[in-house]
């Protein structure tokens, strides 16, 4: 997964149109493929992304992108139509790369029926505990 925080453009070209000014933004790119451009602030939802399966090429910049200040340009096409986003970074503020760790499966390392095992066991000890408890009462 990486992480980049950049002061950037971004524009969609596709089934429809969209054009996010330069501001400062959240870019994601996961692992998946998709790429998420999230805002500063005022939503949790990106406010634009590209899902997977899809390729991002960063590109330099044209003479036209280079007069208005851009460093780098991404490409992300998406592999099964024509829906493109282009994002034009200005400035990078933050670029991080991290590798997410891998959580273990609901019961993964577990011996099958150990819950149930142990909440027999539980039950068993409190009824040791109680006095005037006898087996002839179960």
């Amino acid at each position: 997964m990486r992480l980049v925080i950049a002061a950037c453009t971004a524009d969609y070209v596709g089934r429809l149109t969209a054009h996010l000014p330069l501001a400062n933004r959240l870019l994601l790119v996961k692992a998946d493929g998709s790429v998420l451009v999230h805002s500063d602030g005022g939503s949790y939802k990106p406010l634009n992304w590209m899902s997977p399966p899809c390729t991002l090429t960063v590109g330099e910049p044209d003479d036209v992108d280079v007069a208005e200040g851009v460093r780098e340009v991404w490409t992300v096409q998406h592999a099964k139509s024509d829906d493109r986003l282009v994002v034009r970074i200005h400035e990078v503020l933050h670029d991080s790369a991290h590798e997410p760790r891998r959580r273990p499966r609901s019961g993964e390392g577990r011996r099958r029926g150990a819950p149930a095992a142990a909440a027999r066991r539980a039950d068993r000890d409190a009824r040791r505990r109680v006095p005037g408890w006898c087996a002839a009462s179960t």
